[in-house]
Order: structure tokens, then C-alpha cells, then sequence
């Protein structure tokens, strides 16, 4: 029988991440969001960001390893997720998602 280990109060989780060029553009082919900002090296290179982003929705869709597989990997759905974004998020670039379980 598997027990799972259900997350406690102040425990820390780490998942390290990054998003390709590759990702992008398919995301944007599925999503519809063909912003130049996000797909347009040459439109993204004259902006104030020198460079593509990733699109915000996009960007949050790594945590949805962390809640689907890492901390319940049985029989869970989010109910809701708020998201505040401080930095544009570009490809290439390792990023280290921290969560910290607070209730």
C-alpha cells in the first residue's frame, strides 16, 4: 500500500524550471496569444524588454507540476491560484520556483 506524505505546515519545496523558444511558440499557437512581444525577435528587440517573454499564463503553468505531481500526485485539483507579476520571464534562463506551505 502507498502511503503519500502529505505536505506540513512550513515545509519547503524547490522546482527548478525553463521555458524554450520552441515551448513559446507552440503555446502561443495554442493558446491564440501571438502578441510580436512574445513570438517577434526583431518587433521584442525595440521594446523596453530587448527581448521575447514568455507569456504570463504560460509562466505560472510550472507550478502545475509542482501541485499535480510533486505535492499531490493523487486525486487533487486547484480550486484557485493568485499571480502577481513582478519581472518578465525570458527562455534560456534556469529559474528556481520556491513554495513554502503556509495553511
Amino acid at each position: 500500500m502507498n502511503t503519500i506524505q502529505r505536505p506540513k505546515i512550513n515545509d519547503v519545496f524547490t522546482f527548478d524550471f525553463n521555458f524554450t523558444e520552441e515551448e513559446i511558440k507552440l503555446y502561443a499557437k495554442i493558446s491564440g496569444d501571438c502578441n510580436p512581444i512574445h513570438v517577434s525577435e526583431s518587433y521584442s528587440k525595440g521594446t523596453i524588454f530587448g527581448r521575447c517573454i514568455v507569456h504570463g499564463y504560460y509562466s505560472i503553468s510550472a507550478f502545475s507540476k509542482v501541485y499535480g505531481t510533486l505535492l499531490y500526485p493523487e486525486e487533487h485539483i486547484l480550486i484557485s491560484q493568485n499571480a502577481k507579476y513582478l519581472k518578465p520571464i525570458f527562455t534560456g534562463i534556469e529559474y528556481t520556483a520556491v513554495f513554502t506551505v503556509k495553511d
